[in-house]
């Protein structure tokens, strides 16, 4: 073609409109994409009129070498040129902003089939359309997409549904996946891992276990990878959901089908045999990975060591960890924050710290998330100086740090009455650029009132009314109970907005314990209070720990609140202790 077209020129022929177009659509189709340009540009030195079928040919061009700009450019040009464009323009448009990631130039160009230009978008340009909105996270524009796409009767393939199955993934649709999974089954569509993978996804996400059961059961006689891919996501969203004997039951059954497992597949395993103190199977999990060249990285190898710690084996923890950082000399700090909240949980506060004072000598970089365990440790030994050390050198290393980790050391003051160590932990937050939250306060007057130091308590409490602290439904109570204040106005006013709060929402144990204790210390008797304590008290009784149980037993005998919500914690109490 192109040496018919030199040779037109070497004669001095007249070229036309059709003969340029003739021209670039071969060197579009033969892959010429610089060639086709350079024809179009000479097109318009000789002043030949372009047509439709001329512009989309050098667009299509444009989109082969991923010159989306130039693709635009000819796109205005024909409108200039008052050329009218047809959806075989907009197409080849859509296919280089696409290649380049430009989604909102796609969409713009996606619109333009709409009235009144009234053009038929192919399978490729809804492809094209769908696919953004995926990827732009704009999941219900693709699945409505998808419905115009079943409507105007155009040609849906593997592409479109996979997208559509990924929309689903990103909204948490887990049902419409597998419905729409299932029609593709039924049709001659073969299902791919992408597609698979993305409803697994919307399981997981979705933490239904059920869910990924019944992916499984019609991918039973799938091939191996989608077997795979459907079991690691059952086995996911079972642990995810709380279901740990389901996600262990799914691995086993990997394990007997001799899939290949990947570090992500034992991850969850692991993860099950933490929720379940399972540590055997944990250790046990950890020698097939290394028997299997299947890497254990931090987070699993972390997850190992906690569960043994949960399940009361901090010695094989300690063991665990010795290991690990003997054969890593860069110990990562999560297994190092495993290995001290393994010692910590079990009282072993000497351990712990021995372990953190023994990684501050290494290069090992400390997190807040280490620091803190190392805090609460001090706090179950009745180290309140050290906690208040570690908090000095936070300071001086100018180390990240959060309120949750102040908040410790400030507790293990509190938990040893030592009010002037919890408050001078005050400006060393202001230092680090933090705000002290309800619980710091809470906290720092606790200790006051333990010391018998009421003036700063109330101090305090007015400082966190003046920096306007956020308050829990029990913070201001319990603050005036225990510092014993007993003005009218203040408790009616603290009772008044307590119960705002409890109608709005239910409120947790631990905050419902205190309301109760607060209650009784400021001798509040006011039925529609007790009674909303009562409600909320009754339906969650199950989730009060045994010292919550305890303060919540002292208001309601003390406030008079009725027989059958004491018979109940009576219940409770007595089932807990045969345990």
């Amino acid at each position: 073609a192109l040496q018919l077209f030199s040779e037109m020129a070497a004669n001095r022929a007249e070229s036309s409109t059709v003969t340029f177009s003739a021209a670039i659509s071969a060197c579009e189709k033969g892959g010429r994409r610089d060639k086709a340009l350079q024809l179009f540009a000479l097109m318009a030195q000789s002043k030949v009129g372009s047509s439709v079928v001329t512009f989309n040919a050098a667009i299509s061009a444009c989109s082969q070498g991923c010159e989306w700009e130039q693709a635009l450019w000819l796109c205005a040009l024909m409108a200039r040129n008052q050329v009218q464009f047809d959806s075989v323009t907009l197409c080849a448009a859509i296919s280089a902003c696409k290649q380049n990631g430009q989604w909102e130039q796609v969409l713009q160009l996606f619109g333009m089939m709409a009235p009144p230009n009234n053009l038929q978008p192919n399978t490729i340009t809804f492809n094209a359309a769908i696919g953004v909105c995926v990827k732009v996270g704009e999941w219900e524009k693709a699945l409505l997409l998808v419905n115009v796409m079943i409507l105007s009767k155009a040609e849906t393939d593997i592409v479109t549904l996979s997208a559509a199955i990924s929309a689903f993934e990103k909204g948490a649709q887990w049902q419409k996946a597998l419905e729409l999974l299932r029609a593709m089954a039924r049709s001659s569509i073969e299902l791919n891992a992408i597609t698979l993978s993305a409803a697994s996804g919307a399981c997981q996400k979705g933490s239904r276990w059920d869910g990924a059961l019944q992916l499984l059961s019609m991918m039973a006689q799938s091939r191996a990878e989608a077997n795979a891919i459907c079991s690691s996501a059952a086995a996911n969203a079972c642990q995810r959901s709380g279901e740990w004997e389901k996600a262990l039951m799914f691995f086993r059954d990997m394990t007997q089908s001799k899939l290949k497992l990947c570090t992500t597949d034992f991850s969850t395993a692991t993860s099950a045999c933490e929720k379940g103190n399972k540590w055997p199977t944990a250790l046990e999990l950890l020698s097939m990975m290394e028997q299997g060249g299947v890497e254990a990285g931090p987070i699993t190898s972390g997850v190992v060591i906690s569960t043994c710690g949960r399940s009361g084996e901090w010695e094989k923890s300690l063991s665990l960890f010795a290991a690990m950082a003997q054969n890593r000399p860069e110990t990562n700090t999560i297994l190092l924050t495993a290995a001290i909240n393994a010692c910590e949980e079990n009282s072993e506060w000497k351990h712990a710290l021995q372990l953190f004072g023994a990684i501050l000598q290494s290069t090992v970089e400390l997190d807040t998330i280490t620091f803190r365990s190392a805090i609460n440790a001090c706090k179950r030994g009745g180290k309140w100086k050290t906690a208040s050390q570690l908090t000095n050198m936070i300071v001086q290393r100018k180390a990240e740090a959060d309120v949750i980790l102040f908040n410790a050391a400030i507790s293990a003051c509190e938990e040893w009455s030592q009010w002037q160590q919890a408050i001078g932990l005050l400006p060393k937050m202001q230092q680090t650029n933090l705000v002290p939250d309800v619980a710091t306060y809470s906290s720092a007057i606790t200790a006051c009132t333990k010391a018998g130091c009421l003036q700063h308590g109330l101090q305090l409490l007015w400082d966190a009314e003046r920096f306007g602290i956020k308050r829990t439904s029990s913070s201001l109570p319990w603050a005036l109970a225990r510092l014993g204040v007993t003005e009218p106005l203040v408790v009616h006013a603290a009772l008044a907005e307590a119960m705002l709060q409890l109608r709005v929402t239910l409120q947790i144990p631990s905050q419902l314990s205190m309301l109760w204790w607060s209650s009784s210390m400021l001798s509040i008797g006011n039925p529609s209070l007790v009674a909303e304590l009562t409600r909320q008290s009754t339906l969650q009784m199950q989730k009060f720990q045994l010292k919550e149980l305890v303060l919540l037993a002292w208001g309601a005998a003390t406030v008079n609140s009725g027989s059958d919500l004491l018979a109940t914690i009576q219940d409770e109490i007595s089932k807990r202790m045969r345990r």
